[in-house]
């Protein structure tokens, strides 16, 4: 039996780590099924007693909520010829990182739960990826009742609707040369 041999360096921290994991295998295997499901019975516990003291001394972090729970921004962009449902939490900076031509239609609080609720209501007229999603009457109806509150018009149009600043070549006259 071959064995390929390469030379890997580490750390003496790791290199104790590695060391430390083949040892408690090697010695693993030598003991009976019974006693191994023992001994991993300990660790668990001793894993369990370890996170009841962390929470107790304050020294582990409270679960923290879900991602998805974060109040925040569902918006409705119009990018080329597609439209965008997004979320932001901060949806001044989110805006500015869009390409110039792009026009904020509508825009209704709520969390990543509400954009992920609109994702599934217009899945059928989906144009590419996951937030990109064709014109089609029905999403623009839905458009205009969120455009409705007003909450898009937060800004003036120069914020939010940007527009290519660019400066567009002029062809020369043929006698130019």
């Amino acid at each position: 039996m071959s064995m390929l041999r390469r030379q890997v360096y580490m750390c003496q921290e790791h290199a104790l780590l590695v060391w430390s994991i083949i040892d408690e295998q090697v010695r693993e295997s030598r003991l009976t099924p019974e006693e191994i499901r023992a001994r991993r019975k300990e660790l668990s516990d001793e894993r369990a007693v370890a996170l009841r003291a962390r929470r107790q001394v304050g020294t582990l972090e409270p679960e923290k909520s879900s991602r998805k729970d974060v109040d925040g921004w569902v918006y409705y962009l119009r990018v080329g010829k597609h439209i965008k449902i997004g979320f932001a939490s901060n949806l001044e900076s989110r805006l500015r990182a869009y390409p110039p031509d792009t026009e904020l239609l509508a825009v209704e609080k709520g969390t990543m739960k509400l954009e992920t609720e609109r994702h599934r209501e217009f899945a059928a007229i989906r144009a590419h990826g996951r937030e990109w999603y064709w014109p089609k009457p029905w999403l623009m109806e839905h458009i205009g009742k969120v455009a409705e509150n007003g909450s898009h018009t937060w800004c003036d149009e120069k914020e939010w609707r940007r527009r290519d600043t660019r400066v567009k070549a002029t062809p020369k006259p043929g006698y130019w040369r």
